[in-house]
């Protein structure tokens, strides 16, 4: 990432873009590691504005996907109950909250009401929620910020990529072909 970052060296085409690092077309393979902020360039929220659009759109949900109100709720009375902290929805740490889903869903403690083998009614309404914004926020292939461009550039077929980004998945629209 640091060719990619220095706008140093020539794409093809002429155009002005990444250069890998030295030696690097002579490796069998390169290693990628992404974090979180790789996606944020193309408009894509971090996980605190992705986290507060779930709650929004979350809370707006009736019949079966209301359950993710009342699953937020159970968290917060859980962590008072337990720990002595008054949370308010605003203070609620989403990834304590998805592992507080996962527990629940995973060790069957709703029981027969255990909604789906996918997750119970909240984590659904979660994942769905996040499909929903990344699709939403995923830029057109002709508005791809061209760092994004630069760096599938660089990739070479036996490369590896690992990321925490649950977007990435959306990253092969805008590589180029062939």
């Amino acid at each position: 990432m640091r060719a990619i970052r220095s706008g140093h060296g020539k794409r093809p085409h002429g155009r002005e873009g990444a250069k890998p690092p030295s030696g690097f077309l002579a490796m069998r393979f390169g290693l990628f590691i992404l974090g979180a902020g790789f996606s944020k360039p193309a408009g894509l929220p971090l996980g605190p504005e992705l986290w507060d659009e779930i709650r929004r759109r979350g809370f707006a949900k009736s019949g079966r996907a209301s359950k993710f109100r009342e699953d937020l709720d159970n968290y917060i009375e859980y962590r008072n109950c337990c720990d002595g902290i008054k949370l308010t929805y605003e203070q609620v740490d989403f990834e304590s909250f998805l592992a507080f889903l996962d527990i629940e869903h995973y060790l069957g403690l709703r029981g027969g009401d255990t909604w789906s083998s996918h997750g119970n009614e909240g984590q659904v309404v979660v994942k769905t929620l996040i499909g929903e914004i990344l699709t939403e926020r995923t830029p057109q292939i002709e508005r791809i910020p061209q760092r994004y461009l630069d760096f599938a550039s660089i990739l070479k077929p036996n490369d590896l990529v690992l990321t925490f980004n649950g977007n990435l998945c959306s990253m092969p629209r805008g590589l180029p072909r062939g």
